[in-house]
């Protein structure tokens, strides 16, 4: 495991107006881990081929190596209450900092709430399975109020350009770049409903502040990174 990384820097994001999941490293230091599992006790999951972009599938050493450009990862198991995958061998994989991967749209919140969802992660070879972060998240919120209004564009703009504010990377590239300024207006007025499988306080972390974002940013010139309240 990298120095300093720990389950709590890897985020399971739940995106339920679309159903996708995604794997985030809001850290400043690569995430390595050699399994992950996602159980949903009603059935809420799809791992059919073609749905579940798995890292087995597309991000390991037989795709584009994203993850682990080494090794192959094998998916373990892929049915409705339970996506897994892992590296049988070697060290496993590395999700760089501030990246993110895209899971598929495999999740059915009309079945399996958010709250109901269960996510761990296995670290190293012969550790034990620790539970993942769980964050909602909607295409083109950039504030983290899980909504997507005219309050979003200005954080878009102060941190165009940069490459450590993921939750300003609506394409998931690295870089918040003039392809997110095209999310944010293609989602404008998506919103959460409040009742839309709400977790507990100690589940996610509250919206943060977009004036304390914005005074951070312009305080330290965009040299430091925003952690999730």
């Amino acid at each position: 495991m990298a120095p300093g990384a720990s389950a709590a820097d890897l985020y399971l994001q739940l995106y339920p107006l679309t159903g996708q999941m995604r794997l985030l490293n809001p850290g400043s230091t690569p995430f390595q881990f050699v399994f992950y599992e996602i159980k949903s006790p009603s059935g809420g999951l799809n791992g059919a081929n073609g749905v579940w972009t798995s890292i087995s599938d597309t991000y390991d050493a037989s795709g584009n190596g994203f993850i682990d450009p080494v090794n192959n990862w094998t998916e373990l198991s892929s049915i409705s209450t339970d996506l897994s995958e892992g590296v049988v061998l070697g060290p496993g994989g590395s999700l760089a900092p501030y990246r993110s991967i895209g899971l598929g749209r495999i999740w059915n919140p009309n079945i399996a709430s958010a709250a109901s969802i269960m996510p761990t992660v296995v670290l190293a070879q012969g550790q034990a399975a620790v539970p993942m972060v769980k964050q909602l998240a909607v295409d083109g919120d950039y504030n983290n109020d899980l909504r997507v209004d005219q309050q979003d564009y200005p954080f878009w703009r102060i941190v165009f350009g940069t490459t450590n504010f993921p939750m300003a990377d609506g394409n998931h590239n690295g870089v918040v770049d003039a392809a997110d300024y095209t999310v944010w207006r293609d989602h404008l007025g998506a919103a959460l409903g409040s009742g839309t499988g709400a977790f507990t306080a100690a589940a996610v972390p509250e919206p943060a502040s977009l004036v304390l974002l914005l005074t951070g940013i312009l305080t330290l010139c965009c040299r430091r990174r925003i952690t999730v309240q």
